[in-house]
């Protein structure tokens, strides 16, 4: 089966075998402009100072009519407001940077601030306490020396007896049996 039989099938490429193989790329990407969009009715749009009413179908308003536009790339727009807005958005920026540049290093110090606060210095003791705990210190020395006294007594002791309990036989007086 062949292309030159399925051309009659279908018109579309009927059209498109006709066309020589080698055409020119302009003739290709040339496109009809798009349609317009359809234009209904009147556009109200909303201002602090009032409606404004945007007829696009109406011609062009005179010079100084206020609230009817005929044309909608001519809206009319309010200098003063727009120089109103950029001074607000103007201080609200300024302020914010201020209020940042000022207010960092005052948090900064509020937080060394507290950490200080908190830990107490290591040499607040009075001085009689002091010596109270240098008496205290000396006198669990000396009980400890005392014990390591007695556990040494007692180990003798222990060594003594189990020694004797071996030997029966090595006191005088007793007959072996």
């Amino acid at each position: 089966m062949t292309t030159a039989s399925l051309v009659p099938a279908v018109p579309a490429l009927a059209r498109v075998a006709d066309r020589p193989a080698a055409a020119p790329v302009a003739q290709a990407t040339e496109l009809p402009a798009p349609p317009a969009p359809p234009r209904q009715g009147k556009v109200v749009i909303k201002t602090p100072k009032g409606d404004v009413i945007v007829n696009p179908d109406a011609a062009p308003a005179a010079p100084g009519t206020p609230g009817q536009v005929g044309n909608p790339d001519a809206l009319p727009i309010d200098p003063q407001m727009i120089a109103q807005k950029v001074e607000n958005i103007a201080v609200a920026l300024f302020t914010s940077v201020a209020v940042i540049a000022i207010g960092v290093p005052f948090a900064r110090a509020f937080a060394r601030w507290l950490d200080r606060r908190g830990a107490a210095p290591v040499n607040t003791l009075p001085p009689d306490l002091t010596d109270r705990l240098t008496r205290i210190e000396q006198a669990v020395e000396a009980m400890s020396i005392e014990v390591e006294r007695i556990s040494e007594g007692q180990r003798f002791t222990t060594k003594l007896l189990s020694e004797r309990a071996a030997e029966p036989a090595a006191l005088p007086g007793r007959e072996l049996r």
